[in-house]
């Protein structure tokens, strides 16, 4: 599948559908037994978090089917005890992410996520501010409060995975129109898009993938 920022692998169980949006751009809908896959991403800043010592900030638009299953909606690797990496994963109306490093690790809940509505989810971490959890241009969930990690070889995950876990599994019915990637921690909640590419397009600190 094409992007504006490179390809995805669709990967699973038959192909994925396009639909149109409320706001005109083009969303995947996702069954539930497919997953994307964006493939080895370690050299970049937003594939290893060790590359990225300003911290994160992820931006999606997605549309999540209620369940009483535990299903992921990103991971690159957070979930697994031996890696480190980040995941937000969808549960009873819940949303939680986890983001950790080879030595510390957060991890922020927001209760009460209607499913079946395109909603704009934001994720933002760095060492020094923790980790918050934005929906809409709301921040829900906000903690500088992290867990010392037993020591241990964590090595960084050579996936990134929309759609479901790490391991491919534990898949999420949904839809999803973009993503973004930005490796700091970016102070303003209500920015789109293409305002986040003309800021950090430069300092290749930024990634976009809109799914059409």
């Amino acid at each position: 599948m094409l992007t504006t920022d490179g390809s995805i692998i669709v990967r699973g169980s038959g192909p994925p559908v396009q639909v149109s949006t409320l706001s005109g751009g083009k969303a995947l809908v996702l069954s539930g037994s497919q997953y994307l896959s964006l493939g080895d991403l370690t050299d970049t800043c937003f594939g290893d978090l060790e590359k990225s010592p300003l911290g994160m900030t992820i931006t999606l638009s997605v549309k999540l089917t209620s369940s009483t299953e535990t299903c992921y909606v990103l991971s690159n690797g957070g979930e697994i005890p031996s890696h480190y990496g980040y995941a937000l994963w969808y549960s009873k109306n819940y949303l939680h992410f986890r983001m950790n490093n080879k030595i510390k690790e957060w991890v922020a809940s927001v209760p009460d996520i209607r499913g079946d509505e395109f909603l704009r989810i934001q994720m933002k971490w760095s060492s020094q501010s923790g980790l918050q959890l934005i929906v809409g241009s709301e921040v829900k969930a906000s903690t500088k409060t992290c867990a010392s990690r037993v020591p241990h070889q964590y090595t960084v995950f050579t996936d990134l995975v929309i759609g479901g876990s790490s391991e491919k599994t534990k898949l999420c019915e949904m839809a999803i129109e973009y993503i973004t990637f930005v490796c700091a921690f970016v102070n303003d909640t209500d920015f789109p898009p293409g305002n986040i590419l003309s800021d950090y397009r430069s300092k290749d600190h930024c990634t976009t993938f809109v799914l059409f």
